[in-house]
C-alpha cells in the first residue's frame, strides 16, 4: 500500500499585469503544508521566480513549462524523495504541457516511473472561463483517451475546471471518476442577492453573475482520478483570507477576485490511497 497527500490552489496570478508578484504568504502554505504532491494554477514565473524557486527546492522539485507562453501556467512540485525515488530520477522525469492556443485549457502534465511496472500521471489543469469552454473541455477529454494506461498506471488531474463535478463528469471518459469535498447545500443554498446568505457548507469559489450581479458559491475545484482506489478530502479551506494576508476587511464569502494578486480560490487538500500497487 502506498499513500501520497496532495495540495491544489489557484493563486489567481495576474497575467498581464507587469509589477505583479507571487504573494509570500503563498510560498510560505505550501512550504508549510508539507504534502507531497503540489498543484498550483493560475501561476506565472515573474520576477522573483528565482527567489520563490530556491525555497521551494528546499522541500521540492519543480516543473512547470519549458518556456514562458505569455499566459498562466501551471505549477507541479513533487517532494525529494517521494516513494523512495531517487533525486536524480525526480529530476529527470518528463513533462507535457498543451500549447498556448485558443481552445486550450492550462495543462502540464508530469510522469513518474513508481516501479518498474507503475506510473503516476500527475496533471494539474485550469479550464478557462471563456466562450471555448467546450473546446477546452474535448482537448482535456482526447488528452484523457490518448493515455496509454496499463492496469498498474495511476492519474491524478487536480484543479479548476470552472464546472460543478456532475457536468465535469459528463464531459471526461467514465474511467476517470471526479471527487469534490462532501458538502451540505442546507436550506438556503442559491440566495438571489449575496453569497453572505448561502448555506452551502463548503465552497472553492464565490462567483458574480455579470448578468444580475448576483454572487454565489461554487465548488469547481476538483480532483479527478484514474485506478486510484481511495481519495480522501478536507473541505475547501478559507482560513488565508484576512487582514494580516492583505484582505483587509474581505472574508470567504466576498468576490476576492477583485483582489488583486491575491488567491480568490479557496485550498483543496486531500490524500490518496494505491492500495493495489505492488
Amino acid at each position: 500500500m502506498f499513500e501520497f497527500s496532495f495540495f491544489v490552489w489557484n493563486i489567481h496570478g495576474m497575467n498581464g499585469y507587469g509589477d505583479y508578484l507571487t504573494p509570500s504568504f503563498v510560498i510560505d502554505r505550501i512550504l508549510f503544508e508539507e504534502r507531497d504532491i503540489v498543484i498550483i494554477t493560475e501561476f506565472i514565473r515573474t520576477k522573483d521566480w528565482d527567489e520563490i524557486s530556491s525555497k521551494l527546492s528546499s522541500k521540492y522539485w519543480r516543473y512547470t513549462y519549458d518556456k514562458k507562453c505569455g499566459t498562466n501556467e501551471i505549477l507541479i512540485l513533487v517532494r525529494k524523495n517521494f516513494c523512495g525515488i531517487s533525486d536524480e530520477n525526480l529530476r529527470k522525469i518528463p513533462k507535457y504541457n498543451f500549447s498556448a492556443n485558443y481552445g486550450q485549457p492550462n495543462f502540464l502534465q508530469v510522469i513518474i516511473n513508481i516501479n518498474d511496472k507503475s506510473k503516476l500521471f500527475i496533471i494539474g489543469l485550469r479550464i478557462t472561463d471563456t466562450n471555448n469552454h467546450i473546446a477546452e473541455f474535448e482537448a482535456l477529454s482526447r488528452h484523457f483517451q490518448s493515455l496509454k494506461l496499463g492496469e498498474d498506471d495511476y492519474v491524478i488531474c487536480a484543479g479548476d475546471f470552472n464546472e460543478w463535478h456532475r457536468l465535469v463528469q459528463n464531459k471526461i471518459p467514465q474511467s476517470f471518476k471526479v471527487h469534490t469535498p462532501r458538502f451540505n447545500l442546507g436550506s438556503n443554498p442559491f440566495p438571489n442577492t449575496s453569497a453572505k446568505d448561502s448555506t452551502i457548507s463548503t465552497w472553492s469559489a464565490v462567483l458574480k453573475d455579470p448578468k444580475t450581479g448576483v454572487t454565489g458559491k461554487a465548488l469547481i475545484d476538483h480532483v479527478v482520478t484514474n485506478n486510484i482506489p481511495s481519495v480522501e478530502l478536507e473541505d475547501y479551506c478559507w482560513d488565508f483570507v484576512n487582514t494580516q494576508n492583505g484582505y483587509g476587511n474581505l472574508t470567504a464569502v466576498d468576490i476576492l477576485s477583485n483582489a488583486l494578486y491575491h488567491p480568490d480560490h479557496a485550498i483543496l487538500k486531500g490524500k490518496a490511497c494505491l492500495s493495489s500497487l505492488k
